[in-house]
């Protein structure tokens, strides 16, 4: 695993993650939202919720449980 620093990049993905989310009907918690635009950002997968898998915004999701 690797922690990294949350930076203004991932502040402007996370508004088109929780917009894409939204648009298909799941409610992100702000945490969520700053792990997905990171593993966006990064190229990296992310591990994360099962439901986290249904969305398209390119990252890939190792679901946790």
């Amino acid at each position: 695993m690797r922690v990294v620093p949350f930076v203004d990049e991932d502040a402007r993905l996370l508004v088109e993650v929780r917009r894409t989310a939204r648009r298909q009907g799941l409610r992100l918690s702000l945490a969520d939202c700053c792990c997905l635009a990171t593993g966006v950002r990064l190229d990296l997968p992310v591990v994360g919720d099962q439901a986290w898998e249904s969305l398209r915004i390119g990252v890939d999701v190792v679901p946790l449980r």
